[in-house]
């Protein structure tokens, strides 16, 4: 006798293979939990600097951002943050304080880090509201003690 080519063990076969299919979807994390992983950033952790020297800076994205930072970069008390440690890039969200003017909850800093945790190079890129990265400035950091990014 047939196991398999019976009616009622095609069913129940079938009914295996979705179930083991909906349990590995439960398992394996979806991009749409992705936007939960946003954590809190003490503002310590980035170390503080002895002396620093400006790489390069692009003139018109440079003024724009010191321009700018002081109102739309200003909150540290709710930033958050999302790190890749293969790129060491570093993302900072805050929240807007223009919300109703821009249309958006939040702005962006990224900052990608080169060279090592005492004397890194770190390149800064911002974005406010719905606009493309735009870069500020390369600069390479001298670290009272190193960070941890």
């Amino acid at each position: 006798m047939n196991l398999l080519g019976t009616r009622q063990h095609q069913i129940t076969l079938k009914r295996l293979l979705m179930l083991a299919f909906f349990s590995l979807l439960v398992l394996v994390p979806t991009s749409a939990s992705a936007s939960t992983n946003w954590k809190h950033l003490d503002m310590n952790s980035l170390g503080t600097a002895t002396k620093m020297k400006v790489l390069k800076y692009n003139s018109l994205n440079w003024g724009e951002y010191y321009d700018d930072q002081s109102d739309l970069f200003k909150d540290t008390k709710h930033v958050q943050y999302k790190y890749a440690k293969r790129t060491r890039t570093l993302i900072m969200r805050y929240r807007n304080p223009q919300q109703f003017l821009l249309k958006t909850k939040y702005n962006y800093r990224k900052l990608i880090y080169r060279h090592g945790h005492k004397n890194p190079i770190v390149t800064h890129y911002f974005k406010v509201g719905h606009e493309k990265w735009k870069f500020a400035t390369t600069i390479h950091y001298w670290l009272k003690k190193p960070i941890r990014y």
